[in-house]
């Protein structure tokens, strides 16, 4: 007794082309390859091949033929294979901090669109502000050979990290981490904080409380510098107690207010110097029941939506946040565009700032 074998048991289950049927294709399991579009134009792997990657010695009806049948089969070039013979890719990292920063998202977006209008596919990556996390997500990026790197760094990145980025075309957005050899594209922290701290003291405050993040990173220093250096141009002592430092989170604003906000000769006024932690000290405003601005005048950094629906609207430094992204972009893509050549590290572009005053900043009482 003989037994006919299926047809769907056929060998690796592969479906052929039908040329009878003037090369249509039917269902199959497997993606179809180039030798697949090869066979079914009649010509070699090799010519394909040129074909798909635009050589200039292929001529231009058999590029057409290929792109129609490319269509008509449903082929899709592998990205692995392709990254194999090339240098690098079309792909940018971008590695922020965190995607609650309404200042990191937007960037993101912005630095998308250019990204992709240039040709490139953007891979985002959060490091949570953890230098650790930081230097693996830098190091998967390399391993995908992304042509080039926008990163807002940790104040206390890897020497790992710092090595890692040295080959690389590298852009620092929005804080500049000194042992990164690479150019920065940031606003003037210092000349934004001294602004902010002397509007507050025209009102007539001087116990302003100062609220800022870690200083391995130097904007964070240079606003801490500024709130300073206003203080001193107003003529009002600076008071240490008031003066509170650590990581960028909204935690840590809100335990910073709770400490201030408790001591025996609490503040008049506080000027939060990043909008993570302007989120806590809001936190703590509330569960405290301060009145703003009647016992409490506040200024934050950056200008989240929500800054303009809070309360009685929260005064703050505005950032140029989309300009401060595209010309992150644009530097990264001129340094791209020159075959991978690294700019100066010690490049920095510094864009102004505004304060935009709303109801949460008001003369003390008396």
């Amino acid at each position: 007794m003989t037994f006919e074998r299926p047809k769907c048991a056929r060998e690796n289950d592969v479906t052929e082309i039908d040329e009878a049927r003037g090369g249509s294709v039917r269902e199959r399991e497997r993606p179809v390859t180039i030798k697949d579009v090869a066979a079914h134009l009649g010509v070699s792997y090799s010519a394909v091949s040129r074909a798909l990657s635009n050589h200039h010695h292929t001529s231009a009806e058999l590029k057409e033929r290929v792109q129609r049948a490319v269509e008509q089969l449903g082929y899709e070039p592998h990205a692995g294979a392709r990254m194999m013979h090339q240098s690098s890719s079309r792909m940018i990292g971008l590695v922020i901090p965190d995607i609650t920063n309404q200042i990191f998202t937007a960037s993101a977006a912005v630095i998308e669109e250019i990204c992709r209008r240039e040709g490139y596919q953007l891979i985002l990556s959060v490091s949570g502000r953890d230098p650790t996390i930081e230097y693996e997500q830098l190091r998967l990026l390399r391993q995908s050979r992304v042509a080039g790197i926008i990163i807002a760094p940790c104040g206390d990145s890897l020497p790992e990290t710092h090595r890692l980025l040295g080959a690389l075309p590298v852009v620092q957005l929005g804080r500049r981490n000194v042992e990164l050899a690479a150019p920065t594209v940031t606003v003037g922290d210092h000349k934004a904080a001294q602004a902010a701290v002397l509007h507050l003291t025209q009102l007539g405050h001087r116990r302003i409380a100062i609220i800022g993040g870690q200083l391995g990173l130097v904007n964070s220093k240079s606003r801490l510098d500024g709130a300073r250096g206003g203080l001193a141009e107003a003529g009002v002592e600076i008071s240490t107690s008031l003066v509170l430092t650590g990581p960028m989170t909204a935690e840590f604003g809100r335990a910073a207010m709770i400490r201030l906000w408790s001591g025996s000769e609490p503040p008049t006024a506080a000027l939060v110097l990043n909008s993570v932690q302007t989120l806590g000290v809001v936190e703590a405003i509330h569960q405290m029941r301060i009145d703003v601005p009647g016992r409490l005048s506040v200024v934050g950094f950056g200008d989240p939506e929500w800054f303009h629906l809070w309360g009685p609207g929260l005064t703050t430094v505005s950032l140029p946040v989309h300009d401060l992204a595209e010309a992150a972009a644009s530097l990264l893509m001129s340094q791209i565009s020159q075959r991978g050549t690294k700019a100066d590290p010690a490049l920095e572009m510094s864009l102004d700032t505004s304060l935009i005053v709303r109801g949460s900043t008001a003369a003390p009482r008396s």
